[in-house]
């Protein structure tokens, strides 16, 4: 399948990227919104089962103004919701276990100058330092299973009101039983969003848009 407009305007900073994490990282990868593990970042072409999480999340990047991002990694979901808006602040939370996430993110903060501030840290205690009510989009792709209890309820007070969460890796078992456990105790708000989660759950690699009631 053609790339789409985003892809095609994200592939100079994805070969940026790759550089990065080859030339300073240590050999470690995690995959992301564009490729399952290092071996597809080499080749350069974003991978079609991931494709609707990446169209999802450039779709709801568009009508956001602050951005909080946990779990950064090489910068690659950050890449893509900075270029789907240009008016987007976007502050992101990791722990910087890979050795490229610094070098990563001191790319991407040379080329969108004024728009990325990052917290250095392991959520959900990270989350402790950030301002109440700062956030009207959140993608949660942080410590999957281990970390989403805490973060949930980390975020609930960082968000604004009409705001939009975006919960990566929904299929890892722990991560959607916690996601469900919310939903049928409506913690947590799916109606809004039928469509995109429809579209998500076509693929093995799935995420869930939500807000807290």
């Amino acid at each position: 399948m053609p790339f789409s407009e985003i892809e095609q305007r994200c592939r100079p900073y994805l070969e940026d990227l790759l550089r990065i994490v080859i030339d300073q990282g240590d050999g470690r990868f995690t995959g992301n919104l564009f490729y399952v593990d290092l071996t597809a970042a080499k080749g350069l072409v974003p991978d079609e089962s991931l494709r609707w999480k990446r169209e999802n999340l450039a779709a709801l990047s568009k009508d956001a103004k602050s951005g909080l991002e946990i779990g950064f990694a090489a910068g690659h979901s950050a890449l893509l919701m900075l270029l789907s808006n240009p008016n987007l602040m976007l502050t992101v939370v990791d722990p910087c276990e890979y050795r490229h996430t610094v070098p990563c993110f001191e790319y991407l903060e040379e080329k969108f100058p004024g728009r990325l501030a990052f917290v250095s840290g392991y959520s959900p205690s990270a989350l402790a330092s950030l301002e109440d009510q700062a956030y009207d989009l959140v993608h949660l792709d942080g410590g999957k299973d281990l970390t989403i209890r805490g973060d949930l309820d980390a975020i609930k007070r960082l968000v604004k009101t009409g705001h939009v969460l975006c919960v990566d890796d929904t299929q890892n078992p722990g991560v959607d039983a916690e996601v469900t456990r919310r939903v049928s105790r409506r913690e947590l708000v799916v109606s809004d969003f039928a469509e995109m989660n429809s579209r998500s759950m076509q693929s093995v690699w799935t995420h869930c848009i939500c807000r807290y009631s």
